[in-house]
């Protein structure tokens, strides 16, 4: 990506704006707001993260400044109300403690740098975070498992050469790495590792959302696919697919024994993508339709899928829908 490019995203998003992130079991939320307009270096934008328990407690907050041509940060809470903190331009992972004290700091590419190109995505769950990282001169991704301190448990090579999207169980015992290699076309790869980084299975599709369940079941969906498997299997159990290039998967989760999935119309005629229209749909292990909900209405942010004990709950910014799991039938 260029520079001037990125500059163009920059001034895109760089407006006033707040979004929230929670952690795995909802202990934790960050609720994240930014300040933009800086127009040069001399200027500076705001990023604001408050970490609040799910009773409403503030437990502290996070104030940086941005340059006017950097992202924004990226926060990922743990239940404990330790957050790690992403600043993929400066290439650098921060470990903050559950009282917001900087406890120690991650540099995957060895020292500062500005480099437009390098990725960094983590997931977060219980006391581990899998960081999943690639900058161009790298000849693989890196995928690097380590405690919410900060403290290196592992790492592996997936076999792209480009980081896609990292996934880990809420056990910890597996992470799913999406990876991709850009020659005379474009390869994707999906790989699952267990809890010492020993590869178990590898699925040439792209990865872009993911959920893993304890006994080891993963599924995951690329922009209009829906695969679910065993992590340590050779071939998927099912691959549903929407059919339609424009309704793309935007959120998978397994519940009990179905696949709750939401598929979205996304446009982005302005350059800003639109999210159009949710679908929520439950899916059997056979691959199966077994339940279709609908939602009217357009946002600039796609839907939200939850489970509780009973229900499966689609929301958009104006509305929601949900389905029973006692009325789903296998």
């Amino acid at each position: 990506m260029s520079r001037q490019f990125a500059i163009a995203l920059a001034v895109v998003f760089l407006m006033s704006a707040s979004f929230g992130q929670t952690s795995r079991n909802g202990e934790v939320s960050a609720h994240v707001s930014t300040k933009g307009g800086a127009k040069n270096k001399r200027e500076h934008n705001t990023w604001t993260a408050e970490v609040v328990y799910k009773n409403g407690t503030k437990r502290y907050q996070l104030n940086k400044e941005v340059s006017f041509d950097v992202q924004f940060p990226s926060i990922y809470p743990a239940d404990n109300g330790s957050c790690v903190v992403v600043n993929v331009f400066d290439g650098l992972v921060e470990f903050y403690d559950h009282r917001g004290s900087l406890i120690k700091t991650f540099r995957p590419f060895g020292k500062p740098t500005a480099e437009h190109e390098q990725v960094i995505k983590c997931s977060v769950a219980g006391d581990r975070v899998a960081a999943l990282f690639s900058a161009p001169e790298s000849a693989n991704a890196t995928l690097v498992m380590m405690t919410v301190e900060g403290e290196e448990l592992w790492r592996a090579s997936p076999k792209g050469k480009k980081a896609a999207e990292v996934f880990l169980s809420s056990n910890s015992k597996f992470v799913a790495a999406g990876s991709y290699t850009m020659a005379a076309q474009l390869v994707s790869v999906t790989q699952t590792f267990g809890e010492d980084g020993n590869e178990l299975s590898t699925f040439s599709k792209a990865f872009r959302c993911a959920d893993i369940s304890n006994d080891g079941l993963i599924v995951f969906s690329d922009r209009n696919s829906i695969t679910l498997a065993s992590v340590s299997a050779t071939q998927p159990m099912f691959a549903w697919n929407t059919k339609r290039k424009e309704d793309i998967v935007t959120a998978v989760k397994l519940v009990s024994n179905f696949v709750a999935s939401s598929v979205e119309n996304v446009s982005a005629e302005s350059g800003i993508p639109m999210y159009h229209n949710p679908a929520l749909i439950i899916l059997n292990r056979k691959g199966n339709v077994v339940a279709t909900q609908s939602l009217n209405g357009s946002s600039q942010k796609p839907s939200t899928l939850v489970a509780s004990e009973r229900d499966i709950i689609l929301s958009s910014s104006t509305s929601a829908t949900k389905v029973s799991l006692k009325s789903l039938k296998e």
